[in-house]
């Protein structure tokens, strides 16, 4: 049923109305990734003297709170074990505190601020490239290259550590990880360490070729922002609903459709002579078939590093096939739909039908006439069923064995066939052989199209026969 979706009369339009759905969703979705937290929060003060954790890693650093202290609320995580607050105290620590520790919040506030129960994402990289990227650069450098950090610790010797949210894949191990950015005295990184995620993908991703590069690049970290699946935590319903109906089947385009993305755009420019102009169409279609597979598997890894289940991918890949075929309707017709001497399209009209050559020929023809007999056919569908008896003395060797076979769950069938009559007939046709004429309006080329045609001018009985059971 869906692929009628895809057969139009105009290709070429049609790619280039997918082309800007594609566009519009992915401007959408650029503009909608989380890229900071918010700075509006309330102001909290520490009801007592305590030690706050910090988990960077393998490592863990201790921030000592004092009583009556002010922390900023940047988020909530309200996840059913230990919810916690993101926190940022006015000597600049980042972390996260359960939210026992602190003042009781309204509900209204938590669902205000709450954040991505899995963490924001701000682009990906390998590790490799994180780390050449990362050492020498200050924070600032560092907050307008990978986003805000997410976990601070500044230490009273002026080092610091900032875990930041740029997703991190290790080419050697195959697995994923939050980056850790370790700060010298002099408030620069010189060295970096790894935080571990359970990342769903991580068995895939190890094993596609070309993974490393298409996840370095520039573009692909750019569009990997915020919660793939986040439409916004802390809207409300009406806000939810909102974005559901308005957004969802945008996103789902951008999901889906935006490997096909370069697809679309070959088969909209085919309609501008020039751009193609010295490829056959032969050669187009090929172009345009690799254009999808690149496309494809480009927009498939990304995904895929982004967090999207593998699943999807079939229908990712349905998709985009069915642009392709779409996007190649006008390169597979005869007479050609796009001109063979200029490469316009759409100019090719019909002009004439030429008859250059006509003759009769004789041929044979059966046609099926009344039913003159009827046959009974029975048969019966068992199981076989085979007992074997054993029987053994008083030490357990066996003396004698013997097995017999019956029929079992025993059904009778019938069927009555019918036996026809056959009446043959020598035929006669006259046959036109003939040619379409069709003409460019641009340039003038024509292209002649051969076809041939039979018409019925005489039929005779010669006899008759009975067979064939039905």
């Amino acid at each position: 049923m869906f692929s009628n979706w895809f057969i139009v009369n105009k290709p070429s339009r049609a790619c280039f109305v997918w082309l800007c759905l594609i566009i519009i969703a992915g401007i959408g979705g650029l503009l909608i990734g989380t890229e900071n937290y918010r700075t509006d929060g309330p102001i909290v003060n520490v009801p007592s003297d305590s030690i706050a954790k910090v988990g960077f890693g393998k490592d863990t650093l201790r921030v000592r709170l004092r009583k009556g202290e002010e922390l900023k609320v940047l988020g909530f995580r309200n996840t059913s074990y230990k919810p916690s607050v993101l926190v940022q105290s006015a000597s600049g620590n980042r972390f996260f505190i359960e939210q026992k520790n602190l003042p009781s919040f309204d509900d209204k506030i938590k669902k205000e601020f709450e954040l991505d129960g899995t963490g924001q994402c701000y682009g990906i990289a390998t590790v490799s490239k994180f780390k050449k990227r990362a050492i020498g650069l200050d924070s600032v450098a560092m907050t307008e290259k990978f986003g805000e950090p997410e976990l601070v610790v500044r230490n009273t010797d002026g080092t610091a550590m900032m875990q930041y949210r740029t997703k991190i894949f290790s080419m050697v191990d195959g697995k994923s990880y939050w980056p850790i950015a370790h700060f010298d005295a002099d408030g620069v990184v010189d060295s970096c360490s790894y935080r571990k995620l359970n990342d769903r993908n991580d068995w895939l991703l190890a094993h596609l070729p070309m993974a490393k590069p298409i996840i370095n690049s520039d573009i692909a970290s750019r569009i990997v922002r915020g919660g793939l699946y986040e439409a916004g935590a802390s809207d409300s319903k009406a806000v939810a609903w909102v974005k559901i109906i308005f957004f969802v089947p945008f996103i789902l385009i951008w999901f889906f459709a935006s490997g096909a993305m370069l697809t679309m755009l070959a088969g909209w420019l085919i309609s501008f002579p020039m751009v193609f102009k010295p490829l056959s169409d032969s050669t187009l279609r090929i172009v345009i078939v690799a254009l999808g597979i690149i496309g494809f598997y480009w927009w498939s890894v990304v995904t895929l590093a982004w967090g999207m289940f593998a699943l999807f991918l079939l229908v990712s890949a349905w998709l985009t096939w069915r642009l392709v075929v779409m996007a190649i309707q006008d390169l597979c017709t005869i007479p050609h739909t796009r001109c063979l001497n200029c490469r316009s399209l759409y100019t090719m009209n019909f002009v004439e039908e030429k008859i250059t050559k006509t003759y009769t020929q004789s041929g044979r023809d059966v046609k099926q006439g009344r039913a003159v007999g009827s046959r009974t056919v029975k048969w019966q569908t068992y199981d076989l069923v085979t007992t074997t008896k054993t029987v053994t003395n008083g030490y357990g060797n066996v003396v004698s064995r013997s097995s017999s076979t019956r029929k079992a769950n025993i059904q009778n069938h019938e069927r009555i066939d019918k036996i026809y009559e056959y009446i043959h007939y020598d035929v006669t046709y006259r046959v036109e052989e003939y040619e379409n004429i069709y003409e460019c309006k641009h340039c003038n080329h024509k292209e002649i199209v051969p076809g041939i045609r039979f018409t019925e001018i005489g039929r005779k009985q010669t006899g008759q026969s009975v067979g064939g059971w039905e």
